[in-house]
């Protein structure tokens, strides 16, 4: 009976027992004191952070930590403060010296990686501050802040520190203030207001089943906990590009009014504003040096004043710029497209984004929709412009039709791509001509002299199978993307001799004379008379022509007296034959 009365005593206390560890002699606790000296240091403190060469992405390398005599906050405020050295050391080497003071070194290992994210925030967001401690320190060893004791790191809060270091934990892409005391009472007294975590209650949840990331979740509510990655290539990385709504992009500056219709996001400058309107997005991303970033978007202006519109690409840290590009958009102008392309000059831990309405008009609107920002690992075209404007609409290629059979010369029409809208717009054509689909080797480029009508001449150099392209300038600066080429086949029948004698009446016949005809290998003259039988016929080559006219005489022919005759020449190739007009000439006695 005794061994079943203890066996159920052991039952109903074994949970009391699970959820109170044995305190560890080397933690150090926060008393009442202590609690007071933290509010009044806390009432002191600024709620934003200010330091801009402070990276809210990329874990920081170091810290620098106020040594003072004393280990309990109440004791260092009432000596007066006193720092005697500041120590700038490894931020993980801190990090892992500060954990076992802080949580109890045989706690569940899920409480301990809960209690390493925070301490890692909480002095992450002290390095943000602009000296938050005298003599420059980013924070104290003693209880104002966490305690730091040099070579007393554990094997388990080690392990904790390391599972969990590539973690971050921020709001909006920001570093912000969290807090942890010895419970979720002190917190609520301490902290009502502001996010704190009970150091008891992370090891009560994991006892309870619950990893570090909802322990976490729980104390830090709408936080993100998220790796800095590197910036992955050909990947769009803006949130809400469509602008269904107004989500993940901050507001700034001098805004009038903004709101998101039909998906597209609709926002204006205050009138006589010394801010400009902004929209702005920080990325998690980690951009190496030199990296190739593309900026693509709609723009426009839907009011009748023009306005000016600003893009830049910048490191969130230190507000360092890449490239920025100015738009001027005319009045009236719906949605088109715009680019620009940036090069990062150093490494970046972070990506800032800005769209900035310039114009200080007061009048609604800019509208801006399909935001895409991208690493582009091939670099930027070598023919395009940092900063691109919108493109003309692509001609599209009427004739010649697909697979259809041209002669010499080759007319090519163009219906006009749409216009770009830009003041100054002039439309000029360039058409090119490649014997491959490739457009490796081009045997037609009217690039120096762009065509002013849609309408182009080409002369083919010979037989064979064509492809052709065109393309639309703006008069200003941009070329429309290319048209879909279109194939067509060239067959180059000889050109039409033209007759020079003899002609009307004539007195002696000697030879029969022509011009020359392009293309012609051969010439077959043939005289007939009205009956329109043959009476002569004589065949030249057309490399025994010795200049642009060719003669040749035929001994059979003898004319009569009196009588006409007609004569023609064809000329003949490969391919066919060209015939010229006919002529006539009557043979007069002399």
């Amino acid at each position: 009976m005794i061994r079943l009365i203890l066996l159920l005593l052991a039952l109903i206390i074994s949970p009391v027992i699970a959820q109170t560890p044995a305190p560890d002699p080397e933690r150090i606790e926060r008393t009442p004191e202590d609690v007071a000296a933290i509010r009044l240091l806390d009432a002191e403190l600024p709620r934003i952070s200010f330091r801009e060469d402070v990276s809210h992405f990329e874990i920081p390398l170091t810290i620098k930590v106020g040594l003072t005599p004393h280990i309990h906050c109440s004791d260092w405020l009432n000596a007066g403060r006193p720092v005697t050295e500041v120590i700038e050391m490894d931020f993980k080497e801190y990090v892992k010296n500060v954990l076992p003071n802080e949580w109890v070194s045989t706690w569940h290992p899920e409480a301990l990686k809960a209690g390493a994210m925070a301490v890692k925030s909480f002095a992450w967001w002290r390095i943000t501050l602009i000296d938050p401690r005298p003599m420059g320190a980013d924070v104290v060893n003693n209880t104002c802040d966490q305690v730091f004791r040099p070579n007393s790191r554990k094997a388990t809060t080690d392990a904790a520190v390391d599972a969990t270091w590539h973690y971050r934990m921020s709001r909006a892409h920001r570093i912000v203030e969290i807090h942890y005391l010895s419970t979720d009472e002190y917190c609520a007294q301490l902290f009502p207001t502001l996010l704190c975590m009970g150091q008891w209650g992370t090891q009560y949840k994991a006892l309870e089943g619950w990893t570090w990331e909802t322990i976490t979740h729980f104390y830090y509510p709408q936080m993100d906990i998220s790796v800095t990655n590197t910036i992955p290539p050909n990947t769009q990385i803006v949130a809400n590009s469509h602008f269904q709504n107004a989500d993940f992009w901050q507001i700034a500056g001098s805004i009038r009014g903004y709101g998101v219709v039909n998906g597209i996001y609709q926002f204006h400058r205050r009138l006589n504003a010394t801010t400009a309107a902004s929209l702005y997005q920080d990325l998690n991303y980690r951009v190496p040096q030199a990296s190739t970033l593309s900026v693509n978007l709609l723009i426009g202006n839907s009011s009748a004043l023009p306005k000016t519109i600003s893009l830049h690409v910048r490191n969130p840290s230190t507000w360092t710029g890449a490239i920025s590009c100015v738009f001027s958009l005319p009045p009236n102008v719906p949605l088109q497209p715009y680019t620009m392309w940036a090069v990062t000059p150093t490494s970046w831990t972070g990506l800032r984004f800005e769209i900035i309405g310039e114009s200080a008009d007061g009048v609604p609107n800019y509208l801006i929709d399909r935001v895409r920002l991208s690493y582009i690992p091939t670099g930027k075209p070598a023919d395009q412009a940092n900063c691109l404007f919108p493109a003309p609409g692509a001609p599209t290629i009427l004739t010649p039709l697909a697979n259809s059979i041209q002669g010499k010369p080759t007319v090519i029409d163009l219906a006009p791509g749409g216009s770009n809208l830009r003041p100054n717009y002039n439309p000029a054509y360039q058409v090119q001509v490649s014997a491959s689909a490739d457009f490796a080797t081009v045997v037609y480029d009217n690039g120096s002299a762009l065509a002013i009508t849609p309408q182009i001449t080409f002369i083919p150099p010979a037989d064979g199978l064509y492809y052709v392209r065109a393309r639309q300038f703006d008069g200003i600066d941009r070329y429309s993307a290319w048209s879909a080429s279109v194939p067509f086949k060239v067959v180059i029948l000889p050109g039409t001799p033209v007759l020079i004698g003899p002609i009307g009446p004539i007195d002696t016949v000697t030879t029969f004379t022509w011009q020359a005809s392009s293309d012609t290998m051969r010439y077959i003259v043939t005289v007939v008379n009205l009956n329109g039988e043959l009476v002569g016929r004589a065949v030249l080559l057309a490399a025994d022509c010795p200049t642009t006219t060719c003669s040749v005489t035929i001994p059979t022919f003898v004319p009569a007296a009196g009588v006409s005759y007609n004569w023609q020449v064809t000329a003949r190739n490969a391919n066919g034959r060209t015939k010229s007009p006919r002529s006539t000439f009557t043979y007069v006695t002399p």
